[in-house]
C-alpha cells in the first residue's frame, strides 16, 4: 500500500509481516479444502476471482486514504483482524473435516 519513496513504520512493518504470515495459513487451509474435492480452485474461477478482489480492495483503499478518511496503519490493523479471523474458519472448518483440532500457520 506504500509508495515506494515513502517510509513505513515500525508498526505498519510488523502488520504487514503477521499478515503475509496469516495469508499463508489462509493458503494452507485451502490447499487442503481443494485436495477435499473444493472447486473455488479451478483457473478461471480463481483467477477472476482474486483479480477483482484485489481491484476493488485497492480501489477502496486508495478512496479512503486519499480522503484521510483512515490510515494505512489503521487498513493494516484491520487486515490482520479480517485475515485471522479468515483463518479461524479455515481450522475449524477442516477440524470437522478431520475429525482433529487442525491449527494453521
Amino acid at each position: 500500500m506504500a509508495d515506494a519513496f515513502e517510509p513505513i513504520s515500525e508498526r505498519e512493518k510488523e502488520l504487514y509481516e503477521e499478515m503475509a504470515a496469516l495469508q499463508h495459513a489462509m493458503q494452507t487451509g485451502i490447499m487442503y479444502m481443494i485436495d477435499r474435492g473444493c472447486k473455488t480452485g479451478e483457473p478461471k474461477r480463481l483467477r477472476v476471482g482474486v483479480n477483482s478482489a484485489l481491484v476493488f480492495n485497492g480501489t477502496v483503499v486508495r478512496l479512503l486514504v486519499g480522503k484521510g478518511l483512515i490510515t494505512r496503519e489503521e487498513y493494516a490493523e484491520a487486515s490482520v483482524e479480517d485475515l485471522r479471523a479468515e483463518v479461524k474458519r479455515y481450522e475449524k472448518e477442516l477440524s470437522e473435516i478431520f475429525g482433529k483440532t487442525i491449527t494453521l500457520g
